[in-house]
């Protein structure tokens, strides 16, 4: 006997519908880390700071859409251009002013990133005073140094360039950091590819750090025909991969952990695959991943004209990936918990900070829809979907509705008749009450 793919898939989301049924009386996810409530982020080039038109207080739209997203929220600055020579110009004070008025609009938090590619140790210092100094309490840490494991790659340091003199470079400039701005804290490594990095630093850093972070990219360069939607959808190989050191180095010295820049493909993104439906799925389930994996949170990395940014520079502003972050913020997720081993299906079991019970449901198959009903027992009291006419398309909508530029949504809830089937067609997701 031979099954199809839309057989097996079927069988798959059977299951799901076993297991949400077997937890659907639980009274809450007792397992499952709470989810901070500053958990969404967005990650910003330091050079938008020269440009001074971006991240401040008259960026009513842009305020908008960041407060849609959650009335807490962590920005991070850094990104390549916080390590690279911008003819020696750094952040004007007026710039950071202007920043920490964008923060007080938003009500969100910051990550600052200083440059280890070419600043010195006085300079340093004197950013991160300006910056401590305009945020105040909204200044969660500094970070020093974007990527320092590619160094040596990018002729930043020499090849024989790695964790050791990494680490003395940055307690130079950490320490005089300290020595102008005493309460200041600081976060890293901020790495790219080496996880070895992540306990090393972890233990041992002076001063020790107050939050670990690490990036990730799910495919790329954005060059290589190899990036496809398809391979988009099935990174749970490569995630692992750079899950598992950061998550030990955290099990191990009790920090949090954040995903502080992450995309869909490095290089900038790529056209027809990190502006699509299925960019936005992808985030939103590398989102409720992380979260039912105890992170401290994870910031999508932004750029203007990129394909891959949330937030674009002109009409319409929310890009597909913003849908995808505004579906996880939409669940109000106080707990989650992922169901295992249903790939094609990513099905998480929700505890929303409203006490309600959702489930979230994403078809990680480009190709298949499906259509299946809730077991007996499990109803379904309102539906959200995060949906396009295809897998490529990138006129995403979230509830059958957009996101307007001054950051207005009405999204529109289906309600569906007891035993009647879910669809969640291919590269899509539904987010799912429960009675």
């Amino acid at each position: 006997m031979t099954f199809s793919r839309r057989t097996l898939l079927a069988a798959s989301f059977a299951a799901t519908a076993a297991a949400v049924a077997r937890a659907a009386t639980a009274a809450r996810v007792p397992t499952s880390p709470e989810v901070p409530p500053d958990f969404t982020g967005l990650s910003f080039e330091t050079a938008e700071l020269l440009s001074g038109s971006l991240l401040t207080p008259a960026n009513t739209s842009l305020i908008a859409l960041v407060r849609r997203l959650g009335r807490r929220g962590v920005i991070r600055l850094g990104g390549n251009s916080s390590d690279r020579d911008r003819d020696r110009v750094h952040p004007s004070a007026a710039a950071i002013a202007a920043l920490a008025g964008f923060l007080r609009a938003t009500g969100w938090s910051l990550i600052y990133g200083l440059d280890l590619g070419h600043g010195t140790p006085s300079e340093a210092a004197e950013e991160a005073a300006t910056v401590a100094e305009a945020a105040g309490p909204a200044l969660i840490a500094f970070q020093i140094g974007n990527e320092p494991d590619l160094f040596a790659r990018s002729g930043l340091r020499p090849p024989h360039w790695g964790f050791r003199q990494y680490l003395a470079t940055w307690e130079r400039l950490a320490a005089a950091v300290r020595a102008k701005v005493p309460a200041a804290r600081f976060a890293g490594p901020d790495i790219a590819v080496r996880g070895s990095w992540m306990l090393p630093f972890a233990t041992r850093a002076r001063p020790r750090p107050a939050l670990l972070t690490r990036h990730f990219y799910a495919e790329g360069p954005a060059s290589s025909p190899s990036v496809t939607i398809p391979r988009l959808l099935d990174t749970d190989p490569g995630l692992n991969g750079t899950l598992d050191p950061a998550e030990a180095a955290a099990r191990a010295t009790g920090l949090p952990l954040r995903m502080s820049e992450t995309n869909s493909v490095y290089d900038h993104g790529r056209p027809g695959v990190s502006d699509t439906l299925a960019a936005a799925t992808w985030g939103a389930n590398l989102m409720f991943s992380l979260a039912a994996r105890g992170w401290a949170g994870v910031n999508f990395h932004d750029g203007p004209g990129r394909p891959y940014t949330p937030i674009g520079r002109s009409s319409p502003l929310a890009r597909p990936l913003y849908y995808g972050m505004l579906f996880f913020a939409a669940a109000l997720p106080r707990r989650v918990a992922l169901f295992p081993s249903l790939w094609p299906l990513a099905a998480y079991r929700i505890e929303g900070t409203d006490a309600r019970t959702r489930l979230a449901l994403l078809n990680l198959d480009p190709s298949v829809l499906t259509a299946r009903t809730l077991p007996a027992g499990v109803a379904a009291v309102s539906l959200l979907r995060l949906a396009a006419p295809q897998p490529s398309s990138s006129s995403v909508t979230l509830g059958g509705a957009t996101v307007s530029d001054d950051g207005a949504w009405r999204p529109r809830l289906e309600h569906p008749a007891p035993g009647s089937p879910i669809l969640l067609p291919s590269a899509a997701a539904v987010l799912v009450e429960l009675s």
